[in-house]
C-alpha cells in the first residue's frame, strides 16, 4: 500500500523526521519497502489486518505505541428509516448492507486536491466526485462503498447469490463474464450490478453524466469476497479489505463520510432516509486478561492501569472481572476477526511496549543428560552410512495399496497384505500404517533415477506398525489396547556406483557385496556378530526379494 507521511500526519501526532516515521512504522509491524524522498512510502502490512488497510488503521497502531490520539476525518451522520430506494437481503453472508439515495444539485462540483491527496499518495487517478468520495472512504477509514447511477436500475437491489449460467460485465473488462454459481452479488430484476466486495459492473456505473446515485456501503463475508475474487481473477483494493475482514460496524461511518464529501464539495444532496439491512450486531466479545500472567509472559512488570492503557490505545475496553477475579477487555468491532485468545491481547501489548524494549533472557532448562547407550550406537550407525556416502531421508507412516502391489503382495492371507487402516483418509494413497519400508525405498531410488540422480545411496530410521494377529477387522478394539504393534527399524537401499565418479574411475556397482561392506563395518564399530545370509523364506519381505 501507497501512504503518504504528510497525510498521516493528519491522522495522528508523528516524529518530525521523516526517517524517524519510517523506523517508528519498522518497529509496529508495518514495514516500510520503499520511499520515494518525498514522503510517499509503500508499506507492506499484516496479511490478517483488514483494519490495517487504511490511514486510520495505521495511524491506531501507532497510536498504540506513543500514546497520542487517533483523528478520524470529518463524516455525516446519517438518518436510518425507510429509504426510498428498496433494497431485498436475501443471503446471510451479508452482514449488514446500507443504501443511500443522493442527487445532483446543479453542476456537478470536483473535490479539492487538499481532499484528494490520499487518493494521489495511492497512485489512485481522480474521475468524478462520488467515484473518488467512495475510494477516499476506503482508503482513509477502510470502510469500501460504492455508487450505481440509480437511474440504471431495474427495481430493487437484491443482495443474493449467483445462479448457474449468470454473467456479469465487471468494471474495465472488455464484455461480460460468467459468474461461478454460488458468487455473493447485487444484483436488480434483469442483470447483476455488482460482484459483493468485489467489483462494480459497467451497465451500473456512475458517469459524469449521471444525476441520481445510490451509495452502498456493506459489511460482506471475507471467505466469500476471497472466494469470488480468486474464481473471477479479479483484485481490487474493496477486495483486499473485505478478504481479511471489514468492521461490521462501519458501513454507516462510510457511507457518511462519502456524503459529506459529496454535500461539502461535489454538488450532490441527500434525498430521503438511509436503508440498513441485515441482523448483525456486536456480539461483544471479552477476553480475560491478567495483568500478572502477562507479565511472567513478556517480562515486564505490568499492573492493570498500565495494561487498561496500552490495550485500551488500540480500542480494546475494560469491562469487568470474570467469576475468577481476572479483568475482562471487550474486543473492538474492527478486530473481531483476528482476535479471539488472551494470547492476542498479549501480541498487543508486546507491540504497545515495543519488542526493543522487552527483556532477553534465556529459558530455564534443566541440566543434560550423557547419551544412551542406544543413542551412541545410532550415532555410530550414523557414521558409517554417512561417511560411505547415504544420505537420511524421511518417509510417511502411512502408505496406499499401491504400495503392496507395488512388492506383489497377494491382496490377502500375507502378512504384508495385514494393516491398519484409516477409515476416514482424505487421500487414499495414505490411508493404511506402513508395515514395511521397502516399498517407500523403491519408490525413493526410483524418484532419483526420474531426476537423472543415477547413483542413489540412502538410509533411514523408522518405525512399522503390524496388526495383532489376534484381532480381526470387525471387532472393535478396548480403548486400551492397543490395535498394532511397533517395530523400529533402520533401513539402506543403494543404487549405481559405490562412489562419485572421477577421472580416475575405480567406482564399483553399489550391489550386493558393497552393501555386505557396510554391514561389516557396522558390526566391527558395534561390537555385534552381525552377517548377510540368503533370505530367510519365512521373512514376509522375502516374497519381494531375490532369491539369492
Amino acid at each position: 500500500m501507497k501512504i503518504s507521511i504528510s497525510v498521516l500526519r493528519r491522522y495522528t501526532d508523528l516524529p518530525e523526521s521523516d526517517r524517524a516515521v519510517r523506523d517508528l512504522l519498522d518497529d509496529v509491524g508495518i514495514e516500510v519497502k520503499r520511499a520515494d524522498g518525498s514522503g510517499g512510502l509503500t508499506v507492506e502490512l499484516l496479511a490478517n489486518r483488514g483494519d490495517h488497510y487504511a490511514y486510520d488503521g495505521i495511524a491506531r497502531e501507532v497510536a498504540a505505541r506513543t500514546g497520542g490520539a487517533v483523528r478520524l476525518p470529518e463524516s455525516t451522520s446519517l438518518t436510518v428509516g425507510d429509504s426510498p430506494i428498496e433494497v431485498v437481503l436475501e443471503t446471510e453472508h451479508c452482514l449488514l448492507y446500507t443504501a443511500t439515495l443522493l442527487e445532483r444539485r446543479g453542476t456537478a462540483g470536483r473535490l479539492p486536491p487538499a481532499v484528494l491527496a490520499p487518493l494521489d499518495a495511492a497512485g489512485i487517478h481522480s474521475l468524478t466526485a462520488p467515484v473518488d468520495a467512495t475510494n477516499l472512504s476506503n482508503v482513509e477509514i477502510g470502510q469500501p462503498t460504492h455508487v450505481f447511477d440509480a437511474d440504471k436500475i431495474d427495481g430493487a437491489i437484491v443482495v443474493r447469490l449467483s445462479t448457474a449460467g449468470e454473467q456479469a460485465w465487471p468494471l474495465f473488462r472488455d464484455g461480460p463474464v460468467d459468474v461461478p454459481e454460488g458468487t455473493m452479488v447485487i444484483a436488480d430484476r434483469s442483470k447483476i450490478l455488482a460482484i459483493a466486495g468485489v467489483i462494480g459492473c459497467e451497465d451500473s456505473k456512475a458517469t459524469a453524466e449521471t444525476t441520481r446515485i445510490v451509495l452502498e456501503s456493506a459489511c460482506f463475508d471475507p471467505v466469500k469476497v476471497r472466494v469470488a475474487s480468486r474464481a473471477l481473477g479479479i483484485h481490487t483494493d474493496s477486495t483486499a479489505r473485505f478478504e481479511r475482514g471489514s468492521d461490521p460496524a462501519r458501513p454507516l461511518m462510510g457511507a457518511g463520510r462519502v456524503v459529506q464529501l459529496l454535500e461539502a464539495h461535489g454538488g450532490w444532496q441527500r434525498s430521503g432516509n438511509t436503508g440498513v439491512m441485515g441482523s448483525w450486531t456486536d456480539p461483544g466479545r471479552t477476553i480475560a486478561c491478567n495483568p500478572a500472567a502477562a507479565s511472567t509472559y513478556l517480562g515486564v512488570d505490568l499492573d492493570l492501569a498500565r495494561v487498561q492503557d496500552l490495550l485500551g490505545r488500540q480500542g480494546f475496553a475494560l469491562t469487568g472481572s470474570d467469576a475468577a477475579g481476572r479483568p475482562q477487555f471487550r474486543v473492538p468491532t474492527w478486530r473481531l476477526w483476528d482476535v479471539s485468545f488472551t494470547a492476542d491481547l498479549y501480541e498487543e501489548l508486546a507491540k504497545a511496549i515495543g519488542y526493543n524494549d522487552t527483556p532477553v533472557t534465556l529459558p530455564l532448562v534443566s541440566r543434560g543428560a550423557l547419551p544412551s547407550e542406544a543413542e551412541l550406537r545410532k550415532q555410530a550407525t550414523e557414521e558409517v552410512l554417512l561417511g560411505a556416502g547415504f544420505y537420511e531421508v524421511f518417509t510417511d507412516g502411512f502408505h496406499g495399496r499401491g504400495v503392496p502391489a507395488l512388492l506383489d503382495v497377494p491382496a490377502e492371507g500375507h502378512a504384508l497384505s495385514r494393516h491398519v487402516e484409516t477409515l476416514n483418509a482424505l487421500d487414499r494413497d495414505y490411508s493404511l500404517l506402513k508395515n514395511n519400508a521397502l516399498g517407500q525405498a523403491i519408490l525413493a531410488v526410483q524418484g532419483n533415477l526420474r531426476n537423472k540422480t543415477e547413483d542413489v545411496k540412502l538410509y533411514e530410521w523408522t518405525r512399522t506398525f503390524h496388526p495383532r494377529v489376534d484381532q480381526d477387522r470387525t471387532t472393535p478394539l478396548d480403548k486400551a489396547t492397543p490395535p498394532c504393534t511397533e517395530r523400529p527399524l533402520l533401513w539402506a537401499i543403494a543404487s549405481g556406483r559405490d562412489r562419485s565418479r572421477a577421472w580416475a574411475d575405480r567406482s564399483r556397482p553399489a550391489d550386493v557385496y558393497f552393501l555386505k561392506g557396510i554391514l561389516a563395518e557396522i558390526a566391527t564399530t558395534l561390537g555385534l556378530d552381525l552377517s548377510l545370509g540368503p533370505a530367510d523364506p519365512s521373512q514376509p519381505l522375502a516374497i519381494a526379494l531375490h532369491p539369492g
